[in-house]
This record gives structure tokens, sequence and C-alpha cells, in this order.
């Protein structure tokens, strides 16, 4: 028996275009032979759908469209996720359709409880019947996430079908591994490929043998349809299983642009350009994802600029072929220093005065998305995300945080990795001390620790959840933990208005990280 596995981006609530690649989808993988052919979870509808499932309508056109592939191709197995709708009760599940009529409807059991998405709230939690799907003369047993029911013994092949998405797709991955070579069963693994926001799904589906060992790998964040003759399990040829590496972070963030802006129909983007490593990267993923011509760049130089900063910024844009504006704002800022000076009086220039400049910026570049119909993209890192180094309503702003879920030398490696083949982001740009230049010889590292140590704390204390004592035997200074710690606390508030992060990590899998005292 052949086994088509279809790998598809399908788009939430877009049914008829997810019908269309379903039927495109079956002609091919009917053309190599498959005998069989499975497809993700929800996949008419889209994954993951919330509560979109309830409504009849979309229902309506979910059993339709699934009827019409029925009529359109009788002599050939599907297996098709969706939703079923029994006494006004939603299952999430997955139909088997074959000689123009639904066979059997497989019901999802253990349903996802993840921060992200809680599955109980929208479906009803069913024990499965019966699992076990016979097709010339295979015993097939569906099973999903990580799950291993009992019928799973009785197997010739599990077919898993799995919504891992990126920010834990090897800690899941090794799971399901796990509970594979337990049981010493082959297996197709599906995973959903797409996204929903800020969360993204990688694809990257494999099929096992009985040793767990990798048979075939799909690729991750890319459409794929393969075939699978089920004797070539007795053929041995392993391919490296994908790593969480800066290729996979950096695949994953330009998928995750690319998916945003199709789901929200805008086109362009507009970056703020400071001359510094966030922005540079930022719009290097911007390019990549949306090309050259849909992305816009803004410098906003200030009396407290260096002029490396401009040039660098120029270099980038050049580089990357994007347009780009210089949008001075000394004078912006004379008049706002001249608004309040009957308010500020004499009192010294600090924090105010520095907020200004970065809320000035802010508008610009927000005026600037607003008028070209663009979407602003928001350039903090979670470094400075976590201890409040950001002004809300200035380098906060915009619409998606690409970067949002990494660490400041996370976003280093990344600069080097883009660079890779050949120099998009200049070296001095790389190499320069961060600053935010909001004040004559600013630094970062005068008001934060240097980001190597900074990012160990700020990794320890919020992934690893180890204590004040605990961070201090692995060699850091009582004082500079306790200070990090607090500023973590004391700007609990801003992260409530970060603009949604591109999920990446395996713990902080959502922002904003909501820290309570006991």
């Amino acid at each position: 028996m052949k086994v088509g596995i279809a790998q598809l981006l399908l788009r939430i609530k877009d049914v008829e275009g997810n019908y269309k690649k379903v039927k495109n989808a079956i002609v091919s993988l009917k053309k190599q032979g498959a005998d069989l052919i499975i497809f993700p979870q929800m996949t008419i509808i889209g994954f993951p759908n919330y509560d979109f499932g309830k409504y009849n309508d979309l229902l309506t056109e979910q059993d339709k469209h699934i009827q019409l592939l029925a009529d359109e191709f009788p002599d050939t197995h599907l297996l098709i996720g969706g939703i079923n709708r029994k006494e006004d009760k939603l299952y999430h599940v997955i139909f088997h359709i074959f000689d123009n009529d639904i066979q059997d409807i497989f019901i999802k059991e253990n349903l996802i409880k993840e921060d992200w998405l809680n599955e109980g709230k929208y479906f009803v939690r069913k024990k499965q019947q019966d699992n076990l799907l016979i097709i010339e003369g295979k015993k097939l047993v569906i099973n999903f996430e990580d799950e291993v029911s009992e019928k799973s013994f009785q197997a010739d092949l599990l077919l898993h079908f799995t919504a891992l998405p990126t920010h834990t797709y090897f800690e899941k991955r090794a799971i399901v591994n796990k509970n594979l070579t337990r049981i010493e069963k082959k297996a197709i693994v599906l995973n959903v490929l797409g996204s929903e926001g800020h969360i993204t799904f990688p694809g990257g589906s494999w099929i096992e043998g009985e040793e767990a060992n990798l048979i075939e790998q799909l690729p991750v964040f890319e459409e794929k349809l393969s075939v699978f003759d089920c004797n070539d399990f007795n053929e041995q040829h392993p391919i490296d299983k994908p790593a969480k590496d800066m290729d996979f972070i950096h695949k994953s963030l330009v998928f995750g642009i690319r998916q945003y802006f199709e789901q929200t129909g805008f086109e362009k983007a507009v970056i703020g350009l400071s001359g510094g490593i966030d922005s540079a990267v930022v719009a290097a993923l911007g390019v990549e994802a949306l090309g050259k011509e849909n992305i816009r760049a803004l410098l906003m130089p200030s009396q407290f600029s260096t002029e490396h900063s401009v040039s660098d910024a120029e270099e980038l844009a050049k580089n990357l072929g994007i347009q780009y504006d210089i949008v001075p704002i000394r004078h912006l800022f004379d008049k706002y220093q001249e608004a309040l000076s009957p308010i500020f009086g004499d009192l010294p220039f600090g924090v105010a005065e520095e907020n200004i400049q970065a809320r000035i910026r802010g508008n610009l570049v927000m005026a600037v998305g607003n008028k070209f119909n663009s979407i602003v993209l928001n350039t903090s890192n979670k470094s400075e995300g976590l201890v409040g180094y950001g002004t809300l309503y200035g380098d906060i702003v915009g619409a998606l945080g690409v970067i949002l879920d990494l660490y400041k030398t996370e976003v280093y490696e990344l600069a080097e990795f883009i660079n890779r083949s050949q120099e998009i982001i200049p070296s001095h740009i790389i190499t320069k001390p961060p600053s935010a230049e909001l004040h004559p010889g600013q630094k970062d590292s005068d008001a934060l620790p240097e980001y190597s140590v900074l990012d160990k704390i700020l990794k320890a204390f919020t992934e690893d959840f180890k204590t004040v004592d605990e961070i201090c035997e692995m060699g850091y200074a009582r004082d500079e933990v306790e200070n990090i710690i607090r500023l973590v606390y004391q700007n609990d508030y801003k992260k409530y208005q970060c603009p949604p992060p591109l999920v990446v990590s395996g713990k902080n899998k959502v922002f904003p990280l909501l820290f309570r005292k006991d």
C-alpha cells in the first residue's frame, strides 16, 4: 500500500481555497500511485480555528466540500481533519472518506491544553471507541498529538496527526518519538503547517521505523507532497533530524512574517531604522519575507544620533535595496521641550526627555504606515522587553514583534547567520556597542549589564525558574541579580502593551511573561 502525505499550508476560514488545494493534492498524489492520502488536522477550515467552529454556516460549508471530495474521488481512501457536529456538540475529528461517503469518524481524545490553545474550551472530549482502520489488509491506527492508544499495539502502521507549534516542536517531537519507540511501531507523523497570528506551525512531518529510525523527513516551513510505499520500511535510509538552530529560527521568523501579512491582507511594511542591530535584523527578515519592494525604512536622527548610526542605516538600506527616508526629529523634539517648559521648569534632562524622542519616532513611523497602508514591524528584543528597556508608544509600537522572543545575544547570532554568504548587515552595526542614543554618549551598558550577562541571568530566572541564590551560585553578583529581577517585576505593566511576538522559544512560549510575587 502507498500512502500519500499532504503537508499543505491551509488558511483559517478559507474553505474554498483549502478545498482547491486539497483537490489538487489528491490529483497529484493519485498520479504517483497513492492508495490512501492523509491531510492535516482541520483540513478544510484551517487550524487552529478557535470559535469559528461554532459558526453553523462555516461547518455547513466544510461538510459540503468534504462531500464534494467524496464524490470526486470515490476510489481513493482519504483521511481529512475537521469538525464533527452532533447534537450541538463539537468534536475534533479525522474523517475517513471512501466510496462516495464518510466511512469512519475518528475523534480526538487528548485535546491540546496549552497556554496558546485550550481545545477543551471548544470541543467535547470523548474516549475513542475504535481508532483501528483496515485498508488493503493493513491495520492502521489513528492517533493524535503524542498519544499512543491501546489499539496501537495491534497496528501495522500508526498515523499520527499532530499540531506541534514552532516553539515546542522539538520537545513535543521527542515525546512522540519516545512513545513510538516504546511500542516499537512504524509510524507516519503528519504535522500542521501554518500560523495563527504570532503562533506558527512548521510542518516538518516525518516517517519512523520500528526503532525510531528516521525513514523520511519532510521539510519545515514548506509545503510538500510525498508518497510512501509501506514496503519501504524494510529499507533503512535515515535522514538527519532537524535541529533547533539558527537556521530553524531564521526560517520560522521569515515564515511567520509572511503568514501574518497574508492573513491580515497587508502587503507592505514600515520599519524605523536606527543603525542598530535590532532594526537591521528585522529589516533583513522583512525583505526576505515580503520582498524589497514592500519594505520602507524611516531614519529619524536626533541631535544625539551619531554620524555613523545614520551612515550605517543608509548602508543597510542600500544593501537591502529598500526605499528609505531621512526625517530628522531635532526640531520636533525642540517644540516638545518648548511646550513643556512651563511645566518642567529647570528640572534636569532625564528619562522624560529621552522617552519624548522615542515617542516622536513612534508617531512618525506609524504615520507613514497609515499613509501608505502598511504595517509597522516592531524591532524590540526579549532582553529589553523583560526588563522594560523600551518606551511605551515609542519603540514598542508596531503590529508584530518580529524578534520579541529572541534575547539580544540571539539577535547578534541571527545577524551573523544572515551574513553567512555575503555582508547584508554592515559589520559595524554588529560590532559597535549597542545604544539607544537618547542622550550624549549613551550606551545600553550604562543602564544594564552586558547582554552576555543579562541574557544568562534572565534565562536562569524566567525559563529555568532558579532562585536568586541559585543564580548567584552561577557566578553572578547578588546586587546585579536582584536588580535584574526587580526590573522584571517592576516593568510587568509594559509587557501587556507589547505587540504580539513571533513565538520561537520553548519555555517562554507567550509574551507577556507575567511574574507575580508570593
